[in-house]
């Protein structure tokens, strides 16, 4: 119970999304990260093409993941598209957490938003 407390509080107090200054570089293969992610989620999934032009925005995230005996640590960037507007806003990513276990993690991450207020 205590490892949990622990836990929770360690993400709590973690930032997990914050708005990015990022580099001309990091723009570009942050775009080239989604498209990448879009068109394989699109191979995959033809229905989500329509279920995301129709959406309010979405955003896709990558990241990796450590996760070394009691300790675990991630970070990513990505970017969320209002399809509205059609303005990107580029974010960065931390995890961490506490718990028993030995690994690497990479992986990608679509959200799409249906509803105004959940994508503001």
């Amino acid at each position: 119970m205590f490892k949990q407390f622990i836990a929770i509080l360690i993400l709590i107090s973690l930032p997990f999304t914050a708005h990015a200054k990022l580099s001309d570089k990091n723009v570009r293969e942050t775009q080239e990260m989604r498209q990448e992610v879009l068109a394989q989620l699109y191979e995959n999934n033809p229905e989500a093409r329509e279920l995301i032009a129709n959406a309010e925005g979405y955003a896709v995230f990558n990241n990796d993941g450590v996760n070394l005996i009691f300790l675990s640590a991630g970070s990513g960037k990505g970017v969320a598209h209002d399809n509205r507007s059609g303005q990107n806003t580029y974010m960065r990513m931390a995890t961490g957490g506490v718990g028993i276990g030995l690994g690497i993690k990479d992986y990608r991450t679509v959200m799409v938003f249906h509803k105004r207020a959940m994508f503001d």
